[in-house]
């Protein structure tokens, strides 16, 4: 590109700006900024390993933290939404054995993850003076969770014509609020439960249909409704990304906000087991 890509500008903010931003809305702080020349006021920690390639600036963004967890995103995907962000920390905040939440986006994207520092931190350093400088090749040493998400968030943007092309608006996708969704229950509508079946099986909103998120981004799930189709997972993060997907197939797709733990916290009636009736 000729330049830093950090200072591009896409929509009228900076890459560095729009990704400081998506990572403060899903609660990161603070937001850090790994080697280069300060941009837009971000705090700057000088790259260890400068020009030794990404796996070098993970291990010191790592090394520069105290917190359990710690969101390590590229600075040219400005696409990333901050729903994606929270699968991520879903995932790696409901199961204390995973080391990093990675995303998957028909490929393995170690560039956006979260990595529980207090578990990787030695074993990453080790396996750095042992040679190692493949992120993907560190990653195989680690017990990691694939989160599936769209394919368009997270391409690189590294010429002008992808500059270009990354300036296309994801759709809007409408919400209904778990109340909302108690009511909508009662005259019948097509609910599915986006979670792994294992989620699913420890407790669903009655009627829910369990298909897995990796299969709608697939395009392996074939969803029949007369009318909108309402998307649930644990949080609302990954049957909004489900959303997405069937909104570009030309499918009317609800989220529903905050998704089974708020239809739990309110007191909606839960079914265990597979049988969604």
């Amino acid at each position: 590109m000729g330049r830093d890509k950090a200072t591009l500008i896409w929509h009228g903010r900076t890459f560095a700006e729009h990704q400081a931003a998506t990572l403060r809305e899903v609660g990161c702080d603070p937001v850090v900024q790994i080697g280069g020349a300060p941009t837009m006021g971000l705090a700057v920690v000088p790259d260890r390993y400068p020009a030794q390639g990404p796996l070098g600036g993970v291990l010191t963004a790592l090394t520069s933290t105290k917190a359990r967890w710690m969101t390590i995103v590229a600075c040219d995907t400005p696409q990333l939404r901050a729903a994606t962000l929270i699968g991520l920390i879903d995932e790696i905040q409901r199961n204390d054995q995973v080391d990093v939440a990675v995303a998957h986006s028909g490929r393995l994207e170690p560039m956006c993850a979260v990595w529980r520092t207090d578990s990787v931190m030695e074993r990453l350093e080790r396996l750095w003076l042992s040679g190692v400088r493949s992120l993907h090749g560190a990653l195989s040493s680690f017990n990691i969770v694939e989160v599936a998400v769209p394919a368009h968030e997270l391409v690189n943007v590294n010429t002008p014509g992808d500059l270009v092309r990354a300036g296309n608006v994801p759709v809007m996708i409408d919400e209904v609020t778990v109340n909302e969704l108690s009511e909508l229950l009662t005259g019948g509508i097509t609910l599915i439960d986006v979670r792994e079946s294992d989620e699913y099986a420890s407790g669903h909103a009655p009627g829910a249909v369990l298909v897995p998120l990796g299969s709608v981004l697939a395009g392996e799930a074939t969803i029949a409704a007369s009318g909108p189709v309402y998307m649930i997972c644990r949080s609302g993060a990954r049957s909004m990304r489900a959303c997405e997907t069937l909104a570009a197939q030309g499918v009317t797709a609800i989220n529903v906000a905050g998704g089974t733990m708020a239809w739990v916290a309110a007191g909606f009636e839960v079914v265990e087991g597979m049988d969604p009736s």
